[in-house]
Parts: C-alpha cells; sequence; structure tokens
C-alpha cells in the first residue's frame, strides 16, 4: 500500500472518529463504554406515542462518568438527574439518581443480551422488601425503550410505573 493511500485511510478513519463524536458526544472511555455508548446524545421522550420530555446524555471526568439530564414538560415537569459509571473492581454499571422532589437512589446494573439492566433493593413506606428496575432495550441507532417497575414478590412479577421511547433528536 502507498503511503498517500494509507494517508488517505488515516484520514478517513480520524474524520469518522471526530463525526462520530460531534453527532454523539465524548464517548465513554471504560473497556465496557461499547455498552452504554448508545445512549449518549440528546433525546425526545415518548410515552403513549406522546412527546413529555427531553433528556441530554454527555460524558464527565475525562469520559469516564455518564450524566443524564432527564426534564419532563409541565404542567407536571419533573427533573431528574443521573450519573452512571462502571465499577472495574466489582464489574457492574452503578447509577446514582437524584430529581428535584427530593429522591435519591443507588442501582446496580449489567449489561446482558443487548439489554442494560439495574436494580435496587430498598424498603417501601411500610417497610416491606421491595425491588426497583430499570430497563433500557431494544437498542438502535437512534432510539431505544426504557421502563422503570418495581417488585414486591422478589423479581418474579413486575410493576411498570414508565414506560418511555427515547427517539435521538434530529
Amino acid at each position: 500500500m502507498t503511503f498517500k493511500k494509507q494517508s488517505k485511510q488515516i484520514f478517513s478513519i480520524i474524520a469518522m472518529v471526530f463525526a462520530f463524536q460531534s453527532l454523539f458526544g465524548q464517548l465513554s472511555k471504560s473497556a465496557e463504554s461499547f455498552q452504554i455508548n448508545f445512549w449518549i446524545g440528546k433525546w425526545d421522550l415518548f410515552t403513549n406515542g406522546s412527546q413529555f420530555g427531553e433528556s441530554t446524555v454527555d460524558t464527565l471526568l475525562d469520559g469516564y462518568a455518564i450524566r443524564e439530564d432527564f426534564v419532563e414538560f409541565p404542567p407536571d415537569p419533573f427533573h431528574g438527574i443521573s450519573l452512571t459509571t462502571f465499577n472495574s473492581e466489582t464489574k457492574k454499571w452503578e447509577q446514582t439518581m437524584v430529581d428535584n422532589q427530593g429522591h435519591h437512589s443507588l442501582f446496580i446494573g449489567e449489561f446482558k443480551e443487548n439489554e442494560m439492566t439495574f436494580v435496587r433493593n430498598y424498603k417501601n413506606k411500610k417497610g416491606e422488601d421491595r425491588i426497583q428496575r430499570t430497563r433500557f432495550y431494544n437498542l438502535s441507532k437512534n432510539s431505544f425503550d426504557w421502563t422503570f417497575d418495581a417488585s414486591s414478590d422478589d423479581g418474579k412479577t413486575w410493576n411498570v410505573f414508565y414506560n418511555v421511547r427515547y427517539v435521538r433528536k434530529k
């Protein structure tokens, strides 16, 4: 291969990397980044076919943390922020979520069979053991589905609280 041909190939690869970063933002730098980089970008949020909010997902801390800024439109404005990172010691994803209603939650997750799933154990207001779960699935370049649900029977059945379709902004 000639130097000129090699130079063109190298330039093409560099151009693709910059185009990808400008479209999706800086990629996560963890070794497991391929598992969660689908999430980076700007999104319109839909439920039951109607848009109800927006989300912006980017990276922090030199690409080792992913931040989501999730906003629901009025009349019931909800604003949540999450930080997600891969814990190299436990080999699990960790996600901290806080919102404008005073909630704080820590979820532990994994990527398996083309789904990202986070779970946490908690006690409800009556002191009963529960599990909450968030799932990212039907992953594609320009959309995915996300659910937030809970179980009172140790994960045998789930009650869905939110079902959201993320569609990448153009």
